[in-house]
């Protein structure tokens, strides 16, 4: 019988949503981020259509940060 040292599918696992959440929660604040700075620039110039879709932009890319915080707050209260 050989034992099992590392389990790979769990670690592949690990890895795998670790490098989707990183790089996931990162390109939607950029896109959180450049939405609020477009928005604020099409403003100041008057074009208002366009600052108003580059808010909602804003908006839900800093949605999508704030429902991966709450994600992450759950799962560590619920299974600490």
């Amino acid at each position: 019988m050989v034992a099992t040292i590392v389990e790979w599918a769990t670690l592949g696992k690990a890895i795998l949503y670790s490098l989707l959440g990183g790089v996931g929660v990162t390109t939607a604040f950029s896109v959180g981020i450049a939405g609020a700075t477009r928005s604020l620039e099409h403003a100041r110039d008057g074009r208002h259509r366009e600052a108003v879709a580059f808010g909602v932009l804003a908006a839900a890319g800093l949605a999508v940060c704030a429902g991966a915080i709450a994600v992450g707050i759950y799962y560590t209260v619920s299974k600490g």
